[in-house]
């Protein structure tokens, strides 16, 4: 379902006639401050997702919207008018497209995608556009309705059937074809839309042929890349890339046959490019991020190095980042992030100064003294370096600030006779980022204050198999779950915390979502010694019935799964060897679970079996499932009733500080107890 406000379409066609003078509920031309937009779904269809809505201001009138209508799997391209309100497939998905690239007068010039047989990526492009030379014209009758297809060539005609739900019925011509059908039947677009790959690049609105895609440059499977923009000629594709190197540069390559590198822009030894600001009329690249521990700008404009620079200087401690600017470019928004202060918005006009504070994102948050959140390295057994994130509670006796970039070493599991530097013993949560190939990043971050108020000091480790840092890094998670390496890490992480004085042994809580969740329950499983507690939102505990409980449109990633992971499913002594769930006799520590009942990624299945299997055993285990979410907590009430109870449970274990349960109304939790 995708929602657009009416007045988004009233100011769109206001835009494009030049007329300013749209209506209001109000007779005097102001809003009612009770008024809200109505909106309309232009999206109305059952069991279909929307994913990537592409917008371009110099088509105010256009979006592009991908739909898994056709087919569950893969998310075909449509174009949607916001005048005529009017849905059309653009561009047809053969299957391994995951990302639509357009140029500059907003035409699908070439998309990124993902192999199902080998895992690698690479960039499809198209030389020519084609015309929009197929439709579909429809008028009815009583008990008939007559469509007529116009269309370049017979899979063309197809596609467009198929895409409306319709079939072929009988003998067809390929132009002006009439044909009389009694309306799309249920699920006909999925069940025909078996095509060739030939066949489903040509299945588009543009007509193209599928002789003018072609293959620009291809990521085997452990190398990182991707695509960002083509330039403004189109002649050239901006990337990045770990081709030759570790870590993913920032690239532009030629969109000739053989993808010649035409310029080297940037790179970082540390970590893999990030975001990259261009210039909205020119298409240049201005700005590029790398982020190892902090968010760092490289400035590739060289009329934007003073003044960026005098941008940083405005806020030397926090990060900043351009969040949009006027057509004109002479008016800035700038986002100013902080560990420990809420975030800032300032309207930055070019050519005067300084910014002016716009607002605060949480004002009431500037009466409390937050956590500061010190950027740490942790050095692992086999001697990896992690980057990681620590974060202090602001308590007596507790330094604000650890010192920059620290290096532990977390190999020490006897502590009892090392000299600690600091005395704090702090109760700790492990907090584990989910993904897996993800990361943590240093910033204010909600969660962590929360916990750090309690009392906590709050460790997030960015573990082997992360994103982010190269692909030496993300490839040595590969086969390491559960009982591998990075667990391993976490488990070295605690040893760190502990032999620096910083934790307090018998105090530690593994805890986090997803992936992280997994984590949790490997904790307890396969260290039971090291945590006193576990939380788990929304984790694996069987690998093997996770993967195969995947959704169809997850099929891309799928290889990756296996590859990074292994074929749990259809390796019995695997699964049983990284899956909690055949380890809960080890599991002796306290353990809370969350849980969405609609998770599509991580079913509540998941969570069940590792809740009935540890019950029978007599375990200290909370289920609470929440009945209107899926993968992770969204509505208010339900995150409020969730981070009560497991702020109870953490008091309980850890001894931090706590309020009384708070359950919302509105909260859709049931404690589940048998």
């Amino acid at each position: 379902m995708f929602l657009i406000p009416v007045s988004d379409l009233v100011s769109s066609q206001a835009a494009v006639s030049g007329d300013n003078s749209s209506s209001s509920n109000s007779s005097n031309g102001n809003f009612s401050s009770s008024w809200q937009p109505a909106a309309i779904d232009v999206t109305p269809f059952k069991g279909v997702k929307a994913s990537g809505i592409l917008s371009d201001k110099k088509f105010p009138n256009k979006l592009y919207i991908g739909l898994n209508k056709r087919d569950p799997a893969v998310f075909d391209l449509y174009s949607f008018d916001m005048s005529t309100k009017q849905l059309t497939l653009d561009t047809m998905n053969p299957g391994e497209m995951t990302t639509w690239l357009l140029d500059y007068n907003f035409n699908v010039q070439g998309a990124l995608a993902y192999s199902n047989d080998d895992g690698s990526s690479y960039v499809l492009i198209r030389d020519t556009n084609g015309s929009s030379i197929n439709s579909i014209s429809t008028s009815s009758s009583p008990g008939s309705t007559v469509r007529t297809v116009t269309a370049s060539t017979a899979a063309n005609q197809r596609g467009l059937l198929a895409s409306q739900g319709m079939q072929i019925a009988g003998s067809t011509t390929i132009n002006a074809t009439t044909i009389n059908t009694a309306g799309p039947p249920e699920g006909a677009a999925a069940a025909f839309g078996n095509y060739t790959t030939a066949e489903s690049i040509a299945n588009s609105n543009s007509g193209a042929n599928v002789s003018s895609w072609r293959q620009l440059v291809r990521w085997p499977f452990g190398e990182e890349g991707g695509a960002f923009r083509f330039n403004k000629a189109g002649d050239a594709l901006y990337l990045s890339s770990s081709i030759g190197r570790d870590t993913a540069a920032f690239q532009l390559v030629s969109t000739a046959p053989g993808a010649k590198v035409v310029r080297h822009l940037a790179s970082d030894p540390l970590s893999d490019v990030g975001s990259v600001i261009f210039d909205p009329d020119t298409w240049e690249p201005e700005l590029v991020a790398f982020n190892y521990l902090k968010t760092n700008w490289t400035v590739l404009d060289e009329a934007l190095k003073s003044e960026w620079a005098r941008i940083v200087a405005f806020r030397p401690n926090d990060t900043v980042a351009v969040q949009d600017r006027s057509q004109d470019k002479q008016k800035w928004l700038l986002l100013y992030g902080s560990d420990s202060k809420t975030s800032k918005y300032y309207l930055y006009w070019r050519g005067t100064w300084p910014p002016q504070l716009l607002f605060e994102v949480r004002p009431g948050l500037n009466n409390y003294t937050l956590a500061r959140m010190n950027s740490v390295i942790i050095t692992a057994r086999d001697g990896l370096k992690l980057p990681a994130y620590l974060t202090l509670p602001v308590k007596n006796n507790v330094p604000v600030a650890l010192p920059a970039a620290w290096v532990g070493a977390a190999s020490v599991t006897n502590v009892s006779n090392v000299n600690k530097p600091y005395s704090l013993n702090l109760p700790m949560v492990l907090y584990v980022h989910g993904g897996p190939w993800a990361r943590d990043y240093w910033g204010i971050s909600a969660d962590v204050q929360w916990l750090a108020n309690r009392g906590y000091a709050v460790l997030q480790v960015n573990y082997r198999g992360s994103a982010g840092f190269g692909k030496a890094f993300i490839n040595a998670g590969d086969k390491q779950w559960g009982v591998g390496r990075m667990q391993h890490d976490l488990t070295d992480s605690v040893h760190w915390a502990v032999s620096n004085g910083i934790a307090d042994p018998h105090k530690v809580c593994i805890m986090g979502g997803s992936y992280g969740g997994y984590a949790s329950l490997a904790g307890l499983a396969f260290t039971p010694d090291l945590y006193r507690c576990g939380v788990d939102l929304v984790g694996i505990s069987n690998v093997g019935t996770f993967m195969k409980s995947i959704p169809a449109y997850w099929k891309p990633l799928k290889y990756e799964l296996i590859t990074r992971v292994g074929d749990a499913e259809n390796d019995q002594p695997l699964n049983r060897n990284i899956s909690p769930l055949y380890h809960v006799d080890k599991m002796t520590a306290p353990l809370l679970i969350g849980q969405g009942a609609n998770d599509v990624r991580v079913p509540k299945a998941e969570s069940d079996q590792i809740f009935r299997a540890l019950k029978g055993l007599g375990r200290d285990v909370q289920y609470v499932v929440y009945t209107d979410e899926g993968h992770g907590l969204v509505r208010p009430e339900n995150r409020l009733d969730y981070f009560s109870r497991v702020e109870q449970f953490l008091a309980k274990h850890l001894g931090g500080r706590n309020g009384p349960l708070f359950s919302p109304k509105g909260s859709s939790a049931q404690v589940i107890t048998v």
